[in-house]
């Protein structure tokens, strides 16, 4: 019975933490909306960036300050835009919500040009998606830097 009771522990731990959960048709919405900022994002096309949030989006960068609605998240962005971004990539790991509200966390990276220098830097992110009449978009995009312990 221990041994059961181990079992079943262990794989309700391996289905909570490694599956990437949710409808496919979700999924595939945020699949679909990362590889946009991929391709965005390196071309600093901060118009085309700004289409994807909703007008009372909040965006959470790693500097410890909130940016509420498009005017101030175009503000966040310009300042990325002050180096100039190599690659850009978003992994989307657990998505889950309904066809009104999906609910993102993934990890990802940037590689920026430094003085010359390219340099990773690595990132978790969690995004909040609506659907408005228009499609999905971003009312919660939040991230933080993270070391890779392996470089």
């Amino acid at each position: 019975m221990k041994q059961f009771v181990v079992l079943l522990a262990l794989l309700c731990l391996y289905f909570t933490t490694n599956a990437q959960t949710g409808d496919p048709k979700l999924v595939a919405i945020v699949q679909q909306q990362a590889e946009r900022f991929e391709d965005l994002v390196p071309k600093k096309k901060l118009d085309e960036i700004i289409e994807i949030y909703s007008e009372d989006a909040i965006y959470g960068p790693e500097n410890n300050v909130f940016y509420q609605g498009r005017a101030e998240i175009e503000k966040a962005w310009k300042q990325t835009f002050t180096y100039e971004i190599a690659d850009f990539n978003m992994d989307p790991v657990s998505v889950y919500g309904d066809k009104n509200t999906i609910y993102e966390a993934g990890i990802g990276y940037s590689v920026l040009k430094i003085q010359g220098q390219e340099q990773k830097v690595n990132f978790k992110y969690v995004n909040v998606w609506r659907k408005e009449k228009d499609g999905y978009k971003l009312v919660i995009d939040t991230y933080n830097v993270y070391l890779d312990k392996g470089a």
